[in-house]
């Protein structure tokens, strides 16, 4: 591995630890209540006091970035889990056991891949009811399909091996061959994977609630943040400048750490072999 890409996915882990930190402790990070409204200090720029300024209603930037972003990687995280889970159960079971039952789940995979995701999102989104779960629920239904079809390949991989035809033999059960054997084997696949798809999950949050789909005001989240910056963007950029800046940098943190992983296990299979 190079070492400007460990340099750069330490960075990576180290830049989304500390967002990840200040997201959990939040209530003891932010210097003020992020929706505490202050008329007489709207729209201020970057001070001693307000470190990134204040937004159209007087409440600390700063603060709202700081909550902002344990919304938007939770959900993210949530809806990545589910469809991973998802995925990943029907793409063993289609993988493993093949012929009828593996065509059927393959057909139904491949009408979810077959629908444009973001637009899919948006309806389902849009059918359930803008709040924090359906915006959860809409990314899980429409997120699964693609990592199905990734495990499946790799299962169809792994379950021609030598030692899974052995375990066979020797009558070992299914369940047992796929928690003890198939599973460990692909797992490092999985890791990266998730890892990647959690970026597309917050920039998937960031599109839908910023069309008014999901996360909705006054609760601290960067894309409401941007859509309440656009009447005021020209004037003050800074509103618009800053949550967008920080949603960038976390989807780079996270799609350099996928990089980053799937370096590490890549260079590990070749010293195996």
């Amino acid at each position: 591995m190079k070492i400007r890409r460990k340099i750069s996915g330490a960075l990576s882990i180290l830049i989304l630890a500390i967002i990840i930190f200040s997201s959990i402790f939040a209530t003891y990070v932010a210097p003020y209540d992020p929706n505490v409204q202050d008329s007489s200090r709207r729209l201020e720029g970057p001070s001693a006091e307000y470190k990134l300024g204040t937004d159209a209603l007087g409440r600390d930037l700063l603060s709202r970035i700081i909550h902002g972003a344990k919304t938007s990687i939770v959900i993210a995280l949530f809806a990545t889990i589910i469809s991973m889970l998802i995925g990943t159960i029907v793409g063993i079971i289609g993988g493993y056991y093949g012929g009828t039952i593996d065509y059927l789940l393959t057909s139904v995979t491949n009408i979810f891949q077959a629908l444009p995701e973001m637009c899919f999102t948006i309806a389902i989104a849009g059918i359930l009811g803008p709040n924090i779960k359906n915006l959860i629920l809409a990314l899980s239904i429409t997120s699964w399909a693609g990592f199905s079809r990734i495990i499946r390949t790799e299962i169809l991989k792994v379950k021609e091996e030598p030692y899974i035809e052995a375990m066979i033999c020797l009558g070992s059960s299914d369940l047992s061959i796929i928690l003890k054997h198939i599973i460990p084997n692909i797992l490092p696949n999985i890791i990266v994977l998730f890892a990647i798809r959690t970026g597309r999950a917050i920039l998937s949050v960031a599109a839908l609630s910023f069309l008014g789909l999901g996360v909705q005001p006054p609760t601290p989240d960067w894309s409401v943040m941007i859509n309440d910056a656009r009447l005021y963007y020209r004037s003050y950029p800074h509103l618009l400048i800053i949550p967008g800046f920080f949603i960038f940098i976390t989807l780079m943190s996270i799609n350099t750490i996928g990089d980053f992983l799937r370096d590490i296990f890549d260079g590990r299979s070749e010293e195996i072999i």
